[in-house]
């Protein structure tokens, strides 16, 4: 079951999400985005007490090495939270802990090639050739609302600024 920070979950509620997503026999919860560093400490609390992992992305606000050591992590994509690592020492160290909490690091690192990308892009990438039409129409669907919310997102946001912009007084 995948979870986005849009998804506005109350944390609250996240512990019983865990609840019936194990019961409703998927294998694990993959993290596409989440909202705050909260929402992913009730996350890992929720998925040690019901024995569930967690797989996907890494990015802010899920500091990464916690992730690492959280023991519910399974696999970090993208090498998200990697990349944001500056030391040396420090990337060799994170390492070190992926291994020892048997967490698998993908580096598909192509993903920031193609995100965001145009629908059009998206469909001409090789791997799809192998998924069924079905899937393809229905991701397809799923890609145009992801882009419809981005684009709003974005109006939303130039028009409160501009809004701003217009009603401060310039000295």
């Amino acid at each position: 079951m995948p979870l986005r920070s849009s998804d506005s979950l109350p944390i609250e509620v996240v512990d019983a999400m865990v609840k019936e997503t194990k019961a409703a026999g998927f294998d694990f919860i993959k993290i596409l985005s989440i909202s705050t560093a909260e929402h992913f400490a009730a996350l890992v609390e929720s998925c040690e007490k019901y024995h569930f992992k967690v797989a996907g992305h890494c990015a802010k606000p899920i500091d990464y090495e916690l992730a690492l050591k959280s023991q519910v992590y399974e696999s970090i994509e993208h090498l998200q939270g990697y990349t944001w690592l500056r030391e040396f020492e420090k990337m060799l160290s994170t390492l070190d802990e992926g291994i020892i909490n048997n967490v698998a690091i993908t580096p598909t690192t192509d993903w920031y090639y193609y995100s965001p990308s145009t629908s059009d892009e998206l469909k001409s990438r090789s791997g799809l050739k192998y998924v069924s039409k079905v899937l393809k129409k229905q991701w397809q669907k799923d890609v145009d609302a992801e882009l419809d919310t981005m684009v709003q997102e974005q109006v939303d946001t130039c028009t409160a600024q501009r809004k701003i912009a217009t009603n401060t007084e310039i000295n």
